[in-house]
């Protein structure tokens, strides 16, 4: 099972992107191996240097897994360039659940035009 953000590629400038673990209890790992979850309302947020996910299971927040350095690092950028915690893809390997956290800026409305642009022109040189 694998569920993608397609549209936080667009919407957001990432600086990294990291995959991290899931702390999961109880019967959450069946819920969303029934029910994947939509990762288009889902967010990160850092509390007592944790990494947290809302709206993974509705109403609970779910503890990522990253080591020291990697957690850090996206507090430094979650704190000093205002950066945002988006999750990009959630997956399952051998039993454990885990996403890839892209942490990086909203990006401007003129940056979202240019983009469109952009793809545009690769299509009309693919045809």
């Amino acid at each position: 099972m694998e569920v993608n953000n397609k549209k936080a590629d667009f919407l957001y400038d990432f600086e990294i992107e990291i995959e991290a673990g899931l702390v999961l209890r109880g019967n959450m790992v069946k819920q969303l191996r029934k029910n994947p979850p939509s990762l288009g309302n889902m967010y990160g947020y850092v509390q007592q240097s944790e990494i947290f996910l809302k709206n993974i299971i509705p109403e609970e927040s779910v503890k990522c897994l990253l080591r020291k350095n990697q957690i850090k690092r996206i507090i430094g950028l979650y704190s000093k360039n205002n950066c945002v915690i988006v999750p990009t893809s959630f997956y399952d390997i051998r039993g454990k659940f885990k996403v890839t956290l892209g942490i990086g800026t909203r990006s401007k409305q003129h940056d979202l035009r240019e983009k469109i642009k952009q793809r545009d022109v690769q299509r009309r040189g693919h045809d």
